[in-house]
């Protein structure tokens, strides 16, 4: 796939905030929309699967499942991450 032609619109992805004390839970889950500044070097399109860790109080992405990967893109990428434009907690 032609690398400057791929486009990443503003990401919006799930942020978890750990606790102060060790063993407890996340002290915050948000989400947080990120515009980032990039330059794609090389990218490539296929199909998509995603799996997770098994479910536990520490690895709660069993929380968010994916119900429609339409496709996949890997993508090298020069990029700066702003401050986070959007947070909302989840």
């Amino acid at each position: 796939m032609d690398a400057g032609l791929t486009r990443f619109d503003p990401i919006i992805s799930v942020r978890l905030t750990p606790a102060i004390e060790e063993g407890k839970r996340h002290a915050l889950v948000e989400m947080v929309q990120i515009d980032p500044d990039y330059e794609v070097r090389d990218a490539y399109r296929g199909t998509g699967e995603v799996a997770y860790p098994s479910a536990s109080e520490g690895e709660p992405w069993h929380l968010l499942p994916s119900l429609n990967v339409i496709s996949a893109t890997y993508a090298v990428c020069d990029t700066d991450l702003p401050l986070a434009r959007f947070v909302m907690p989840y």
